[in-house]
Formats: structure tokens, C-alpha cells, sequence
């Protein structure tokens, strides 16, 4: 009898453990490394992969042989017999060319899948934060409509003593309405980011408060060995056209040739011959000319984009955008160690200043807003320091500091 109660004492026991798991912070680590094992646009990232991957192989692998086998079984003179012929179909530029391109195309194909990696990455970042920003907003504004209500209602009863004027009594409420209008808009913005980020890394629709996410921590110089990932992608597509280029003049200077052996053998005689020989391809016209035509224009926009940014002088870049980054993270700092507290400390005291009858409700509610104000500022610089610290990675073509999925 008493096993019965077991299951039960089990189920309160998971309680627990059930509420405090969904009551967890969702962490930007979560989301991109769900983004890396469940988003469509990650396994599309893999499947263009593939695709150089098999590009790579069509493009040094040689053309199948072909067998011809002839039997002759009746013939005038009753001589019977059986022919093969084996035949190699082979380009010029399947000796040495080909291969080359084939690892310039493997090259291409992995430096392209850390970029795009890192792409969508940025893209959960990005979404994760516009989610927490909504909710940041929603948090300290739910807070400053606590306070309307409360000084609305000090005005009304202010009003009513006759202590200050009817215009301040509307004023007040219609402040109140407009924060009660925020917040249902900030209700709407929450709703939809969600859905964006959630849809994004390809999990169920979360209710969930977001941790706050962390600014990676930044070096005061780079030493960044060669000159970047998006760099190393111009250079070998500027490669890969090159080896086009020698591929369509190596196969359009000579034609297709086919080596060929042949055998045949009498049943009736028991005559044997073998022999080689060649098959070319006579090319009327200039059946490459549009391969080759298309091969140059490649190589032309391929050495004109490497040559736009080198121009642009990689290291200059790769400093300004530290230099940014670093710029974004300090004012950051100083809001959050220095404005936001300076703020407060301010209106606290002014709210010090209005119980002991010193201040006016007015100069009350004229420091209460320039402590929102400073916070929504702090939203936005803490914003624009992730946009820099992603923007550096991007032109390094790497992540300053490991996270999820790598």
C-alpha cells in the first residue's frame, strides 16, 4: 500500500526543481548554440559546404572510360568473332590544372563556412538583443509608472487642497496614460522579438526573461597574423578565377583527345589483334571561347575587388575598428558606473529635498525624467558597443572570445 505513494512523493519532489528550471535566465550562449544545432540557416551553411565540396571533386575527377564490345555472328565467309574497344576521354587541363583548382575550391569552401558561421551568429546576437533591450525598457519603465501613479495621485490631492494648479493635475495624468500607452507597446515589441529570435535558432516560443548579455573583453592592440578571413576569401576567389582562366585556355588551345584500345579475335580462324590509337574532337568555331569569355570576366571582378580592399588598408581598418569597439565599451562603463549612479543619486535626493517640503512636485517629476532619459541613453550605448565588438569580428572574420558552438 505504501508503494503506491511513491510515484507522488516523486511528482511534488520534481516540483521544485521544475519551477526553479523555468524561472532560469535564457543566456545568449543558449541561443547560439541552438542556432547551431537546430536553425535552418545553419544547415544551410553546411549544405553549401557540401556543394563546394562536390564542386571540388567534379573538378579533378577524370571522364568514366568507355568499353565498346562487338561480337559479329554471322558473317558471309562464316567468320565469327568478337572486337573491344577501351577508350580514355582527357582534357588538356586535366593534368595539373584541374587539381589546382580543385584545392583552391576546398579553400574557398571553409574559409566561406567560417564566415557565414559567423554571420549567423551575429544575427542571434543581434536578435537576442534587440529581445532583452524591449524587456530592459519595459522593466525601468514599469518602475517610473509606479511612480506616476503615485505622484499623480499626490498632485490630485495637492489639487483638490487647492496647493497647486489644475493644469499640473492633467499634466500628471496624462503622463501617467502615456507610460500606461508605452508599456502596451513595449508588450507588442517584446512579442515580436521574441518570435524573431526564437524562430531564428529554430526552438519553441519561450516566455523568458533574458540574462544580460556580456561585452567580450577587448585587447588594447591586435596582433592578427595575415590579413583577415574576409581578406583571405577575396584572395582565393581571386585565385580560383586565375586557374579558370588557364583551364579555358589549356582545353581551348588543344582539343578533347581520347586514347583508345582496341582488341579482336576470330572464333573461327583464331585470329588475335590489338592495337591503340587516338579519337580527337575536331572543334569547329570555338566551342570554349564562352568559357574562356566568361573565365576573364570573373578573374577582372575577382583581382578589381581584392584591389578595393587592399586599398582600403586592412590594418588601418582593423584599428579603427578596435579603436571603436573600445570607444562603445568605455562610454558603456561610464554609464553604468558613473552617469546612471550620478542620476540617482540626484533624484534621490531631490526626492529628500521634496518630503521636507523643499522642492516642488514639478522639479520632482523634471528629475525623474532625466533619470529615464539617461537610462533609455544607456540602452543605446550599450547597444552600439555590441554593434562595434561584432563589427570587429566580422572584419577579422573571427570572434574576440569563445562562446557556443565554438
Amino acid at each position: 500500500m505504501k508503494n503506491r505513494h511513491i510515484p507522488l512523493l516523486l511528482l511534488l519532489l520534481c516540483i521544485p526543481a521544475q519551477a526553479a528550471l523555468a524561472q532560469e535566465k535564457f543566456t545568449l550562449d543558449s541561443a547560439l548554440a541552438l542556432a547551431l544545432q537546430n536553425s535552418p540557416d545553419y544547415f544551410a551553411i553546411a549544405r553549401e559546404r557540401a556543394y563546394r565540396d562536390a564542386e571540388s571533386y567534379d573538378a579533378e575527377q577524370f571522364k568514366n572510360p568507355e568499353l565498346e564490345l562487338n561480337t559479329t555472328l554471322l558473317e558471309k565467309n562464316d567468320s565469327t568473332g568478337i572486337s573491344a574497344e577501351l577508350t580514355f576521354p582527357l582534357k588538356p587541363s586535366q593534368f595539373g590544372s584541374r587539381q589546382s583548382m580543385a584545392r583552391a575550391i576546398r579553400d574557398i569552401s571553409s574559409l566561406e563556412e567560417r564566415m557565414r558561421t559567423l554571420s549567423l551568429k551575429h544575427r542571434v546576437t543581434e536578435a537576442y538583443l534587440d529581445l532583452w533591450i524591449v524587456q530592459e525598457h519595459k522593466e525601468f519603465l514599469e518602475e517610473n509608472l509606479k511612480f506616476a501613479r503615485s505622484t499623480n495621485k499626490t498632485v490630485s490631492n495637492a489639487a483638490s487642497r487647492g496647493e497647486v494648479g489644475k493644469a499640473a493635475s492633467i499634466l500628471f495624468k496624462a503622463e501617467v496614460l502615456q507610460y500606461e500607452d508605452e508599456l502596451l507597446e513595449l508588450d507588442a515589441q517584446e512579442k515580436a522579438a521574441q518570435i524573431r529570435l526564437f524562430k531564428l535558432i529554430n526552438a519553441p516560443l519561450q516566455i523568458t526573461r533574458l540574462q544580460d548579455p556580456q561585452l567580450g573583453l577587448l585587447p588594447e592592440t591586435i596582433q592578427q597574423e595575415g590579413l583577415g578571413l574576409p581578406r583571405d576569401i577575396l584572395a582565393t576567389r581571386a585565385r580560383i578565377a586565375d586557374i579558370q582562366v588557364q583551364v579555358a585556355r589549356q582545353d581551348s588551345s588543344f582539343p578533347e583527345f581520347s586514347p583508345r584500345l582496341t582488341f579482336s579475335e576470330g572464333f573461327d580462324n583464331d585470329s588475335r589483334a590489338a592495337g591503340i590509337g587516338v579519337r580527337l574532337q575536331l572543334p569547329f568555331g570555338s566551342p570554349s571561347k564562352g568559357e574562356l569569355t566568361r573565365a576573364r570576366a570573373e578573374q577582372s571582378y575577382a583581382a578589381a575587388s581584392l584591389k578595393a580592399y587592399d586599398t582600403l588598408g586592412y590594418e588601418s581598418l582593423l584599428q579603427k575598428g578596435l579603436g571603436n569597439a573600445q570607444l562603445m565599451q568605455n562610454r558603456t562603463k561610464r554609464y553604468e558606473n558613473e552617469i546612471i549612479p550620478a542620476f540617482e543619486d540626484s533624484f534621490q535626493a531631490m526626492q529628500r529635498m521634496f518630503k521636507n517640503g523643499q522642492a516642488s512636485v514639478i522639479e520632482l517629476w523634471q528629475f525623474h525624467e532625466r533619470l529615464h532619459e539617461a537610462e533609455l541613453k544607456r540602452l543605446e550605448v550599450f547597444e552600439n558597443a555590441f554593434i562595434a565588438e561584432m563589427e570587429l569580428e566580422a572584419l577579422m572574420g573571427t570572434a574576440l572570445n569563445a562562446s557556443a558552438g565554438e
